[in-house]
């Protein structure tokens, strides 16, 4: 009795075409972002050396999801082993940017850092504030000296938490009633009077104002309404200091 040839066994190796051409784009996905990710570090590693070079004192670079406001105002303990992977795979990103040159005028040069956490702007030729929108992570912003007049750039930063304006044209605070994870402000030399869009800034712990024209009434108001909040001003200071005085 004649039988026919035994079939081949299919080895456990074997794969057809469209299972590899499967397990090569399921793997080109991840090593895509990856490679986009390096392009990104290298880029703002080239900016961060131009900064240096234009004057700028201090540019710190940390990997992609490091939190320098984790440790430094929020003390928590250090950040996890997957960060510094991050880093390592990833490459760095520009944190924080401080103390530009006094002639320093153009935010635009900062454009498209969307990582950074930490900006202190100490220059008086800066008037347009528009290109900080651009930095949905900004945490702490100091603005001291520039000729800032409207500060509705900042409406969409969410996650900032510490902001400090001082000299410029501001007179309406309208813009920062939106920013509820704002803890401390402190505003100097600046033209505003109005401190009722600050009322549902439920989380503020400090207020600084130091030669403001702002009404003795305004001051208890936001006192009133944040009673968990350290109102600081001198005049407020002096008149509270005057009320104690006079009672028995």
């Amino acid at each position: 009795m004649s039988t026919g040839p035994t079939p081949r066994r299919r080895r456990w190796y074997q794969f057809g075409l469209g299972t590899i051409l499967t397990v090569i784009i399921v793997l080109s996905i991840p090593l895509a972002w990856v490679a986009r990710e390096r392009g990104k570090s290298l880029r703002e590693q080239r900016i961060a050396d131009q900064l240096r070079e234009r004057g700028f004192k201090t540019v710190m670079l940390a990997g992609p999801y490091d939190s320098w406001a984790l440790e430094l105002i929020h003390k928590s303990p250090p950040q996890g082993w997957w960060r510094d992977f991050a880093r390592l795979l990833l490459g760095k990103r520009i944190l924080l940017v401080y103390d530009p040159p006094p002639d320093f005028s153009d935010l635009t040069l900062l454009a498209g850092l969307t990582n950074l956490q930490g900006l202190h702007v100490n220059s008086p030729p800066v008037s347009d504030i528009s290109p900080l929108s651009g930095f949905p992570k900004l945490v702490v912003l100091v603005l001291k000296g520039a000729d800032v007049s409207d500060l509705t750039p900042l409406a969409g930063l969410k996650n900032l938490e510490v902001l400090h304006i001082g000299g410029g044209a501001v007179n309406d605070l309208s813009p920062l009633a939106g920013l509820h994870k704002l803890r401390m402000l402190w505003l100097h030399s600046t033209n505003v009077s109005d401190l009722t869009p600050l009322a549902g800034l439920t989380i503020l712990e400090t207020f600084v104002a130091r030669f403001e024209p702002i009404p003795l009434s305004q001051l208890e108001f936001l006192q009133e309404a944040l009673p968990n909040c350290r109102v600081s001003n001198d005049r407020f200071a002096i008149e509270l200091l005057k009320i104690r005085i006079r009672k028995p």
